[in-house]
């Protein structure tokens, strides 16, 4: 497991050369330790590059489930100011901290098992909040003529 400092430095790494950019033996280099001890901890770069953004990973899907629980209807999200401050607040709190690698995770995880997580979290977010808002549709009561 990567130290907290060694993670570090393999985050800059990553940004300054890209995923595709680094090799085994760069970030060996970078973290001032062997590819086989690398190795013994991760079976890949990808694995490797996947456990760095785990952290940011869990911190959207935190974001997500608690936006999940709003009870604010999906098309009104943006005409509520309180709903909008949350939302904002909670953005924040996931970019503040996790600044870097969300930049990995957006800009340089092409080719790696989560290439595409940003957009299955999308696709999630709009298909839970269609099916919210259709569920909201539904209990609404039509009175009898």
């Amino acid at each position: 497991m990567l130290a907290t400092n060694n993670k570090y430095c393999l985050i800059l790494s990553l940004i300054r050369h890209g995923y595709k950019g680094c090799s085994m033996n760069a970030i060996a280099d970078e973290l001032n330790m062997s590819v086989g001890n690398i190795y013994r901890y991760y079976r890949s770069k990808d694995e490797l590059f996947s456990a760095v953004l785990q952290p940011a990973i869990h911190a959207l899907e935190r974001c997500f489930e608690a936006n999940n629980r709003r009870s604010v209807n999906p098309d009104e999200i943006f005409n509520s100011p309180s709903a909008v401050e949350d939302i904002s607040m909670t953005l924040l709190g996931i970019i503040q901290p996790y600044r870097e690698e969300l930049k990995l995770l957006f800009s340089e995880s092409k080719g790696t098992s989560v290439e595409s997580y940003f957009e299955q979290l999308l696709d999630r977010f709009l298909r839970e909040r269609t099916d919210l808002s259709e569920s909201n549709t539904s209990r609404v009561s039509v009175p009898k003529s």
